[in-house]
């Protein structure tokens, strides 16, 4: 074990900022009375028994650590193996306080690709029994030498204990860990963007601004002197004053977060700023300018310096006062401490990116939107600091002179408009569709269950089951008569490689594998392999990342691949996947479709979200990108985020299809990632609610995060699960659950591959009456069309309702879903008036069961609902 500094970790900030910058928010260094250690033994060097052996354990070897100290060793021969070794600490915190946790390991082939299973792994317990799981960060595989990874907790409530773990879990390989660390920072320390900071400066005023505004009362002012974003009104009402510039934090070189010296000029209608920090060595450029009813906020850095560089660029407008955030279209709370809805990526500042495109914040003083475009994908988070009364966006770059379309450089775009307080997320939703009309436009005309590979035409009386969407494409001339949509099968951000049996199943295997076939010009997989060396994603040691697998449609190993279509073929003639791809796909939907006599549909696009966080370090492809890179959280690292790749592919090929009023379905659409909707016209997933034999729905927060960035797409799952325990009780459920946000459930295999759903009478033909009795009536409610104002409300919590139909068009329709495992009593209050309805006789009739339901006075419908039910109302009405 090395002989360190234990204050290493946290965050000391470097003398970055020249006399030009302003400090806007300045890292903390927190001094031996304010941090202590709490682990023992925390380099393996004793034989004591403060670690203990997750799983299959670890083993102790002297000479295995840093500097040929103590160690603890873990290897696997099988990815389902599980090591590791852990330690339990007790904390009793009084008040909450920021914990700082690292370790550091180095390894030796280890496949896959970094996720929680090889990690510096924490899981928390708070003082009310409440529990967090699973904080992680993630070390790189393959082989590497000593690196360490960090975490910064920053707990919302008192922490009793925590148990950290080097975890290796889920890989083949060998792994080492030694020293690690868990700080207790204690005093007045606070955080910012995953480190510990000081308080934000305002920027003196200067009594001179520019205004930008809209015709709603909503206006910026951006002070001529600093070119802070000095306040903010909305609805002629100033909520915010101070303010700062936009300012930006060098990540690799651990500054503070600083602005340079801004330039303020008036512009026609807008305002443009520029600034160059020649202590940064970055130069900034933004833009404000009001347009369609927001404040538009567009801007780009660029390095000066040559190098690939980490940077994360903040906007910040100043917000004080009492506020409510809005997690989502059902969940809102009162604004305090740090307000965000993220997921993890391990990319940026925080690794962590926010899962909707849009933040708001709801008062007395009106409603503010913050919202990013959704089809410029960017690693963005949106957040409220209401300690420093800041709503943010954040943009993780990483700069590189390698991105010829960009060299060294990155832009960024972000809204503020305008929001009925009263309506909070829905409302600011309904805006944002209103923005960007040609994300959410439906183009399909119809709508049912999504089957995968097997034949409908092989079912009896297939038309009992509302199919719409065939994957795969067995059928098509069968399909076209019944008026299914035919989809052909794409895959672009991996290739699957059958192995030999004599072939070892390792990496070396897998890339000696890949290179013969290479080299064999006659093998008909030649060119899929000479496309996935050139579309290779890379790691941080420059290797192919891949899984080798035994899967039940290959025994062999898998490759992420850049699906860019961009990529440029080589001089041996190679072609990247995703324009070889591109290739094939538009030739069999012109007609180039051997046995295949109907017309193909469009495209359908398998595992959107595949290798989704994996950052790619292939220099070769930095040149093509036109989506910024991102970097890693924890080696700041600069490289390509995969899932942004396959957006690229998903755009040109929507460009093609729609061109040719063909449509582009996708599985794993909407997984984490809100991007992927903007050129996807039919979105679904394959899922499991029943894990381990447990009853596991799909989570309301998660179906309404996929209807809410769909909008009024069709929405489909396969349920893949084991189907002999997937009783017709449960199956009822998910029927219900999925009719009350107006998806549409269907079913495909249990290992999504062999014995399938619809290739089994006995599993189908008992649920037959299920199929008529639900699809016509999510038919129904689909083509009316969702929307996320409802102009109802329910006065119990646990039920959640959702509005289709628009007035005028017909009825409307109403879903309750009691979310709970207690029966459930409610009013459902619909407020006419908003919905145009006034002076007209409103009958009600409970579809589901056909029962008519009596509408009170004022508009209200009283309801039962047992556990998990749902219920669809229709309201009609006679002038």
């Amino acid at each position: 074990m090395r002989v360190r500094n234990l204050f290493c970790l946290l965050s000391v900030p470097c003398a970055l900022c020249a006399a030009a910058d302003t400090t806007v928010i300045p890292l903390l260094s927190p001094s031996a009375s304010t941090a202590r250690e709490l682990l023992a033994n925390p380099g393996f060097e004793e034989a004591d028994t403060s670690w203990y052996g997750w799983m299959s354990g670890y083993e102790p070897v002297p000479g295995a650590g840093r500097d040929n100290s103590r160690g603890a060793r873990c290897a696997a021969g099988d990815a389902g193996e599980q090591h590791g070794a852990g330690q339990f600490v007790t904390l009793n915190q009084a008040r909450p306080a920021p914990v700082v946790l690292s370790g550091w390991s180095r390894a030796e082939k280890v496949d896959g690709t970094p996720d929680n299973g090889y990690s510096v792994y924490v899981d928390v317990n708070f003082a009310d029994g409440d529990h967090l799981w699973g904080q992680t960060a993630c070390f790189s595989v393959g082989t590497h030498d000593w690196e360490q990874r960090s975490l910064l907790l920053v707990p919302e409530k008192p922490v009793e204990s925590l148990t950290v773990f080097g975890l290796f879990s889920g890989h083949n390989g060998v792994v080492w860990f030694d020293d690690f660390s868990v700080v207790l920072v204690e005093g007045e320390a606070g955080v910012f963007e995953g480190v510990l900071a000081g308080e934000a400066a305002c920027s003196p005023a200067s009594g001179k601004v520019c205004v930008i505004s809209t015709g709603d009362g909503l206006a910026v002012s951006v002070d001529r002197d600093s070119g802070a974003l000095s306040s903010l009104s909305v609805r002629d009402t100033e909520v915010g004053e101070g303010g700062w510039p936009v300012f930006v934090r060098d990540a690799a070189n651990n500054s503070d977060f600083s602005a340079p010296a801004w330039t303020v000029e008036e512009k026609g209608e807008g305002i443009s700023l520029s600034g160059k920090s020649e202590a940064l060595r970055l130069d900034l450029s933004l833009a404000l300018i009001a347009r369609g009813g927001a404040i538009e906020i567009s801007g780009a850095v660029c390095d000066s310096s040559g190098e690939d560089r980490a940077v994360t660029v903040h906007v910040p407008l100043p917000v004080s006062g009492e506020w409510t955030w809005s997690d989502d279209m059902l969940r809102a709370r009162p604004a305090a401490g740090l307000c965000a809805n993220t997921f993890r990526t391990g990319a940026g500042a925080t690794g962590t990116r926010s899962s909707y495109p849009l933040a708001v914040l709801t008062g007395p003083k009106g409603g503010i939107t913050l919202a990013v475009p959704p089809d410029e994908p960017r690693h963005h988070r949106l957040a409220y600091d209401a300690d420093r009364g800041m709503l943010y966006a954040a943009f993780d770059f990483g700069l590189s002179r390698a991105t010829a379309r960009h060299p060294g450089g990155a832009s960024f775009r972000v809204l503020l408009y305008s929001c009925d307080p009263a309506l909070r997320f829905r409302g600011a939703l309904a805006q944002y569709y209103r923005l960007f009309p040609e994300a959410f436009a439906k183009r399909v005309d119809r709508e049912g269950l999504w089957m995968a590979f097997t034949d409908i035409s092989t079912l009896p009386n297939a038309e009992d089951f509302g199919f719409a969407y065939q994957e795969g494409a067995p059928n098509t001339e069968w399909d076209e008569r019944h008026g299914i949509l035919s989809f052909p099968y794409t895959e672009p951000m991996t290739t699957w490689f059958k192995l030999d049996p004599e072939t070892p199943r390792t990496r070396d295997g897998a890339l000696t594998h890949l290179r013969r076939l290479q080299e064999s010009a006659e093998d008909p997989l030649h060119d899929s392999a000479c496309s996935a060396a050139l579309s290779a994603v890379l790691d941080a040691n420059g290797e192919s990342v891949l899984s080798v697998v035994n899967a039940p449609w290959c025994d062999g190993c898998v490759f992420a691949l850049n699906a860019d279509p961009a990529i440029p073929g080589d001089a041996s003639g190679a072609v990247s996947r995703g324009r070889a791809e591109l290739t094939r796909l538009a030739g069999m939907v012109a007609g180039d479709f051997p046995n295949k006599p109907g017309l193909l549909d469009g495209v359908y696009i398998d595992s959107y979200e595949f290798w989704a966080n994996t950052i790619n370090c292939n220099r070769a492809h930095f040149a093509a990108a036109d989506i910024p890179l991102v970097y890693d959280a924890q080696s700041r690292r600069a490289g390509l985020l995969t899932v942004f790749t396959t957006f690229a592919f998903s755009r040109e090929l929507a460009a093609q299809m729609r061109a040719s009023g063909k449509h582009v379905m996708a599985n794993g659409a909407l997984a984490s990632y809100d991007i992927s909707a903007a050129h996807l016209d039919i979105l679904g997933t394959e899922t499991n609610w029943m894990p381990g034999g447990e009853w596991r729905p799909m989570t309301v927060a998660e179906l309404s995060f996929r209807r809410a960035l769909s909008g009024q797409k069709p929405y489909c799952f396969l349920m893949n699960t084991h189907y002999d325990d997937f009783t017709l009780e449960l199956t009822e459920r998910y029927f219900q659950r999925a009719l009350a946000f107006g998806m549409f459930p269907g079913f495909f295999s249990e290992n999504a591959s062999t014995d399938c759903y619809f290739a089994n009478p006995k599993w189908y033909e008992p649920a037959r009456p299920l199929f008529k009795k639900y699809i016509p009536l999510i038919q129904t409610i689909a083509k009316a069309g969702w929307h996320p104002v409802t102009r109802a409300q329910c006065d119990t919590v646990p039920v959640c309702v959702e509005r289709f139909g628009e007035p005028g068009g017909g009825p409307l329709y109403f879903t309750a879903l009691n979310d709970s495992d207690r029966p459930q009593k409610a009013t459902i209050a619909v407020d006419l008036p908003a919905l145009g309805w006034t002076d007209r006789e409103v009958t009600v009739q409970e579809m589901i069961s056909g029962q008519d339901l009596k509408w009170e006075s004022g508009g209200a419908i009283n309801v039962e609902l047992a556990p998990e039910q749902a219920l669809l109302l229709k309201l009609s009405a006679e002038s």
